[in-house]
């Protein structure tokens, strides 16, 4: 038998993410369509996913860009639990959104580095349940190693986002923002208003370190950047 070949458009994810609440989790991906200046090529590549597909067919420049989003306020309330977090597998669906201005993304990959611009948003894919199975282990004896302190990086500034924009760290690590350039902030708060109580408040490179456990979300303050996407959340565990 030939071989399926399949032909693949590169979906580039880029990450950026609005927190609505403290218990707000990005676990949905929201696609939209993009006009990439990436000059045309055609790559093959053995693809896992359902089921093996060798001689697969990538096509550049993209078509599409899909960013980490939260969903609130669903109206009426969706009969299923649904899944959270990453990785995992999402369901898509078509969405149509009131018209509004987007900034340009800065897309870094395999396939080159470029500033996309965004059309409309075409697709919001949720997490799906993972499947209960039953299994059952015999006991054995197990070494456990415990890992110290660990310190990640967040870089400030570039296009308007913080990359990454998400982080799911443990008790006692520490973050560092890297501003890469100025007129900007890390805010502590949710919905673009500050906490006034909340513990990240920089302008420029610093460093902070997360001894008790929780959702931690901060966004820039400077002009309309909170509402633009600027926005980003530390999970600690």
């Amino acid at each position: 038998m030939k071989r399926a070949r399949t032909s693949l458009t590169a979906a580039l994810a880029v990450v950026a993410v609005a927190v609505s609440a403290p218990a707000q989790v990005p676990d949905h991906l929201k696609c939209y369509k993009v006009k990439d200046p990436q000059a045309k090529a055609t790559y093959t590549a053995d693809l896992g996913g359902l089921v093996e597909e060798p001689g697969c067919t990538i096509k550049v420049p993209a078509i599409m860009a899909c960013v980490p989003a939260t969903k609130t306020n669903v109206t009426p309330t969706p009969p299923g639990g649904g899944g959270t977090g990453t990785p995992n597998a999402f369901g898509c669906y078509k969405i149509k959104c009131p018209k509004a201005t987007l900034p340009a993304l800065q897309l870094n990959d395999q396939f080159g580095s470029r500033l996309v611009t965004p059309s409309t948003p075409k697709l919001l894919c949720a997490p799906v349940a993972p499947t209960t199975t039953t299994t059952t282990t015999t006991a054995a004896s197990t070494t456990t190693t415990t890992m110290g302190p660990t310190t990640h990086t967040v870089e400030v500034g570039v296009a308007l986002r913080y990359s990454p924009s998400t982080l799911m760290i443990h008790t006692g690590d520490t973050v560092t923002w890297i501003f890469e350039t100025s007129a900007h902030t890390v805010t502590s708060g949710t919905n673009c208003v500050a906490s006034p109580n909340g513990p990240l408040n920089g302008s420029a490179t610093f460093s902070f370190t997360f001894t008790t456990p929780g959702v931690f979300p901060y966004f820039c303050a400077v002009d309309s950047h909170c509402q633009l996407g600027e926005t980003g959340s530390v999970t600690v565990q």
